[in-house]
């Protein structure tokens, strides 16, 4: 079952063993990020989990309740792109804010960061609203 898996003398394989062949095996960019952590880990002397708490962990970082902790990662590097339309931009800002749980003001800061600095240069120039969370969304939709 586990061969080739530095199994050697016909020895059962180690927690290392098993522990690196399932991370081996783990592809994507959130997966990748979340395997180069826990090699980070064990580098740095970490022990190796058995074959259950290996289970635990993987079920536990990739099951959908962690959408919430994957949405705020997309949403703090989240830039309005130049030739990206002003509507496709707020739809996306929105749907990660929801999902991450970020509070109206927090995300007022984040909306004030993240859109094309011409279009907030609008809002504050002709007067709009932007006070809170909606307001600025608003008044950012209504510019761009």
């Amino acid at each position: 079952m586990f061969i080739g898996v530095g199994i050697t003398n016909g020895s059962l394989p180690t927690t290392r063993d098993v522990t690196e062949m399932v991370l081996s095996h783990l592809k994507g960019l959130k997966a990748g990020q979340w395997v180069q952590g826990q090699i980070d880990q064990y580098l740095e002397g970490a022990a190796y989990p058995a074959w259950v708490d290996l289970q635990t962990q993987i079920k536990g970082f990739f099951l959908p309740g962690n959408n919430t902790e994957w949405a705020k990662a997309q949403l703090l590097p989240l830039h309005q792109g130049p030739k990206q339309r002003i509507n496709d931009f707020l739809t996306s800002f929105e749907a990660l804010k929801v999902e991450s749980g970020c509070e109206d003001g927090h995300a007022r800061d984040l909306l004030e960061r993240v859109v094309q600095r011409n279009i907030l240069q609008q809002v504050y120039l002709q007067g709009h609203a932007q006070d809170t969370y909606v307001a600025l969304g608003m008044s950012v939709r209504a510019i761009g």
